[in-house]
């Protein structure tokens, strides 16, 4: 299970488009489908279903403590570094708003045995991972083309959603369990 924000289907849209892109120029990964796109605000793990009417509470707590927010979806990058890239992601800028939110459910998440998160949070939509068996050379060229691929979009926030991942032989398969409004002033 996983705590994120969805995101409008046009955004989604954009953001597998500069995987399509990507995938054009050469760069071996796979590519995150069009409707599992999202903005992961914390990654919770296994949560039996006894706990889900508790978790189901506590997320539409923190979201009734915060209020709805702009995202800002931006340049093209990649973890550890786009030298050596690993998952390629649209970089998101949000403002405090979404960073207070982030740390509410991280420290309201330790109620359900999630660790909280040892490094910084840095909001961000997976567009892929790379594949492990790339050698360096078939990514000499990433940086290049991620500079030409920014994606300029504002996205109206209003909710956060308590989502499910399901690994089917075709991929992971997301269902949202409980989507609940950011409702403070």
């Amino acid at each position: 299970m996983f705590i994120a924000v969805s995101l409008p289907a046009a955004v989604r849209r954009s953001v597998a488009e500069i995987g399509s892109e990507l995938d054009k120029a050469g760069i071996p990964a796979r590519w995150v489908p069009s409707e599992n796109i999202h903005l992961t605000l914390k990654f919770l793990g296994s949560q039996g279903r006894e706990r889900l009417a508790d978790l189901q509470a506590a997320v539409e707590e923190v979201a009734g403590g915060t209020g709805p927010l702009v995202l800002r979806l931006g340049g093209v990058g990649a973890f550890p570094s786009p030298r050596r890239p690993s998952v390629i992601w649209v970089g998101v800028d949000s403002g405090p708003r979404l960073r207070l939110l982030h740390d509410a459910l991280d420290r309201r998440m330790t109620e359900f045995g999630v660790e909280r998160g040892e490094r910084p949070f840095r909001p961000h939509v997976t567009v892929g991972r790379v594949d492990r068996r790339a050698e360096p050379g078939d990514l000499r060229d990433f940086e290049r083309h991620a500079e030409r691929l920014a994606l300029h979009a504002e996205v109206e926030v209003g909710s956060i959603e308590l989502m499910e991942s399901r690994l089917d032989p075709g991929g992971a398969v997301y269902r949202t369990v409980r989507s609940s409004r950011l409702t403070a002033d």
